[in-house]
């Protein structure tokens, strides 16, 4: 995606480029430290990420402040705003990058699904994952439907972990707009795969559809060769209805 400048803000009355808007972003949130916190959510989180200690509604709070004094950045800022934040040692920071670039996601140019994909591959784990491919990808091939197929499938082929995630989960909020052919050939393609996140994702994807379409998925569950984990977790929302 060709690089645009940055737009000039005001900042304590003094012009800055998006490297120091993220950098005072940083900064906002850092003065709320919470190490204790932060302890816990870096184990938690198996400890592969710095944390500031900030809670989703406390850090919530803090963005929203920062928005009001500062504005968000616009969406020819966008690619070098998401970037610079995962460029952040505190995960607060990644998190934040997806949730404004989510926002401006009506906007989204057509070049920017390669810096999506660079960022699954970056600093890559469930968190940052389930949220860039649903919302961030998953919005962008509603949009430009006719891209699906040369990255989501190119991502179901991948040696990527998390490539391979994407391309099952990228249509998890699509409801009635699922493409159930897309969606059946990604669990099916897949469904041999021994890793646990890759088997999960095929019963979480199934399991969602099975909201709108139980026959197609009922019928895809019995007549296809799944993991145990992938068959219970695509029939749960089914199982538990009976229940009720």
């Amino acid at each position: 995606m060709e690089k645009k400048p940055a737009s000039e803000n005001c900042l304590n009355g003094l012009d800055f480029n998006m490297k120091k808007y993220v950098q005072a972003l940083e900064s906002h949130y850092l003065k709320q430290s919470n190490p204790k916190k932060a302890f816990w959510m870096k184990k938690y989180m198996r400890n592969q990420f710095d944390y500031i200690g900030l809670a989703s509604p406390i850090r919530n709070e803090l963005k929203t402040e920062f928005i009001k004094a500062n504005s968000k950045p616009g969406i020819e800022d966008i690619e070098e705003f998401i970037s610079l934040c995962w460029q952040s040692p505190y995960r607060e920071m990644q998190y934040t990058g997806m949730e404004l670039t989510y926002s401006l996601r009506k906007q989204f140019p057509k070049e920017i699904i390669d810096v999506f994909e660079e960022l699954i591959t970056q600093k890559s784990w469930w968190d940052t994952i389930d949220h860039i491919a649903p919302s961030l990808a998953g919005s962008y091939f509603l949009k430009y439907p006719e891209a699906k197929i040369k990255y989501a499938a190119k991502w179901m082929s991948s040696e990527n972990l998390w490539l391979k995630r994407s391309s099952i989960i990228f249509q998890l909020k699509y409801k009635n707009e699922t493409d159930t052919d897309f969606l059946f050939h990604a669990c099916k393609s897949l469904s041999g795969e021994k890793d646990f996140f890759i088997r999960k994702a095929i019963g979480w994807a199934l399991r969602q559809y099975s909201k709108y379409d139980a026959n197609a998925v009922i019928s895809f569950v019995k007549n296809n060769e799944l993991s145990a984990l992938s068959k219970k977790e695509a029939l749960k929302w089914l199982e538990n209805r009976k229940k009720v």
